[in-house]
């Protein structure tokens, strides 16, 4: 008995093997992937954004305000001589940004005219463009105080009596769950789920692709293998990369079994059904591809139309992301109900297996 396993278990470890596309799909491309990923967003924030700087003034006020800029670390300023020159080389992308002083802005200023401050910012790059505006909004309130104070004394307010005229509210605001507004630990989980949602799933339809012979071994020694690739992965992220990690990461390995038996119960039963695995590769991408999108990190879950909303509740990624995101704070399993249903669906995959040929 226990030779025919280990036979049975060589034969399946082989046909595994067999294919260089599998063997790539399981071993050094998701490496490859991840670490593309990491280097995207391995300096957590971007700094030094080329921003036009066109000013038109050229007095005290508007230098101040320049070297305001010029001291956040997401800003790196590009004089420009005109504000036609600035605006070409924003359409060129060659900045990402464009701050014009007017002429006359410190007289205006100081006369209480208020003064008209062009700034624009490349909305395109969404996260990119919110950073630009954090940063240049925050650098030019602060010049402008600057300004505003200096006024202030000039006309005789006392100087502890500073404080108070130039802010009478003290509005205190506290990011949360991502206190360092960093993109890495933001983003990169997710894109990493996302990712290893598409290669269990094209792994599972090669594997099908190979024959009924040896097919549920070999649907098995996968879902171990990834298992196995899912916690070395949760090992580089929370104690290499040393994002947060606010609960147990065994809590995030065990809940792959029940993702790992999701994806498996619905791409089992796409490829049985349509029987052509170039196809059942397309349905399963078409299906899993947008699952970032869709997982509500870059955008509100609220806000999305309902046919969004139904789509990504057929993502098994989509019920274990909070679990996730929450650095296997959450020990609430019933949170994963939807992953256990979906793995129900293994059932009618085991129906449609003995009538395979």
């Amino acid at each position: 008995m226990t030779k025919s396993i280990v036979i049975l278990l060589h034969r399946s470890f082989r046909d595994l093997l067999s294919d260089p596309w599998q063997v790539s799909l399981m071993t050094w491309l998701p490496v490859l992937l991840a670490l593309s990923l990491w280097a995207v967003f391995a300096r957590s924030l971007p700094t030094q954004l080329p921003v036009a700087w066109t000013d038109m003034d050229n007095t005290t006020v508007s230098r101040a305000l320049g070297r305001q800029l010029q001291a956040s670390p997401a800003i790196g300023l590009v004089a420009y001589a005109t504000e036609a020159d600035a605006e070409r080389a924003m359409r060129r992308g060659e900045v990402y940004a464009q701050v014009v002083i007017p002429p006359r802005f410190a007289a205006d200023l100081v006369g209480g005219r208020q003064p008209q401050l062009p700034v624009r910012y490349n909305a395109q790059y969404l996260l990119m463009g919110k950073r630009l505006y954090s940063a240049a909004a925050g650098a030019i309130r602060g010049g402008l105080a600057q300004v505003g104070a200096q006024g202030a004394l000039s006309e005789g307010t006392p100087t502890e009596s500073l404080p108070a005229v130039m802010a009478p509210v003290n509005v205190s605001m506290t990011p949360m769950f991502n206190p360092d507004l960093g993109y890495l630990p933001f983003l990169l989980p997710g894109l990493l789920l996302a990712l290893y949602q598409l290669l269990v799933s094209a792994t599972l339809v090669n594997a099908v692709a190979r024959g009924k012979r040896g097919l549920p071994l070999r649907i098995l020694l996968l879902l171990l293998w990834w298992w196995l690739m899912g916690g070395i992965g949760l090992l580089v992220l929370y104690s290499g990369l040393d994002l947060p990690m606010a609960g147990s990461m065994l809590i995030l390995w065990l809940g792959m079994i029940p993702l790992l038996g999701a994806i498996a119960g619905i791409i089992l039963l796409v490829a049985m059904v349509v029987d052509d695995p170039v196809r059942a590769t397309s349905v399963g991408g078409a299906l899993f591809a947008p699952a970032f999108a869709y997982m509500g990190i870059s955008f509100p879950l609220e806000s999305m139309p309902a046919a969004a909303q139904i789509w990504r509740v057929l993502m098994p990624s989509t019920h274990y992301l909070p679990l996730m995101l929450q650095a296997g704070a959450n020990h609430n399993w019933s949170a994963t109900w939807p992953l256990l249903m979906m793995s129900l669906l293994l059932v009618p995959v085991a129906c449609l297996y003995r009538r395979m040929p």
